[in-house]
């Protein structure tokens, strides 16, 4: 197993879990409630279907990440990477 990190329309950080053979198996994205990640499946076809996706490093994940669960701030509003 092998994960992928995804920024979906530069507001919302997925990982997405591969097997050996690429198969895209589970999609994980950050719940700024809970303050922990949440399987959400239906992100698997938005990475596939979207236009404004783009693959990103896992300290990117996780720094995006921390900024939702240490914030509370809604994934709409996260500022810029750079």
């Amino acid at each position: 197993m092998t994960y992928h990190y995804f920024l979906l329309g530069d507001t919302m950080p997925v990982r997405v879990t591969l097997n050996d053979k690429a198969f895209k198996l589970a999609a994980e994205v950050p719940d700024r409630n809970k303050g922990c990640l949440v399987q959400d499946v239906k992100y698997i076809g938005r990475i596939e279907e979207s236009f404004e996706v783009e693959e990103i490093t896992e300290d990117e994940f996780d720094k995006l990440c921390t900024q939702i669960y240490t914030q509370r701030i809604d994934p709409k509003h996260l500022p810029n990477l750079e």
